[in-house]
């Protein structure tokens, strides 16, 4: 076996291996984005929490936990995105 077909190694394309090596770091993301996934989080808490309340028969209280729940969750993705 020579040289240069240990250094393409399985794959057999040098380009491959080296793409695959170094992977791009995560984009900076557009401030319109996160507020928009802020905002989605809390609709969707807020919606489930809706939904809950009409079930269990209570007046604001799972609205109040899903809104906070979902607020909290898309910080969380959107510190997961920005990082």
């Amino acid at each position: 076996m020579s040289r240069q077909t240990e250094d393409r190694g399985a794959s057999g394309d040098p380009e491959r291996q080296s793409s695959s090596a170094k992977r791009p770091g995560p984009q900076r993301q557009d401030p319109s984005s996160v507020a928009y996934t802020i905002m989605a989080g809390m609709m969707l808490g807020g919606g489930i929490g809706v939904g809950l309340d009409e079930l269990v028969g209570t007046l604001p209280l799972f609205l109040a936990l899903g809104m906070i729940s979902g607020l909290a969750f898309a910080v969380y993705v959107a510190y997961l995105r920005m990082r």
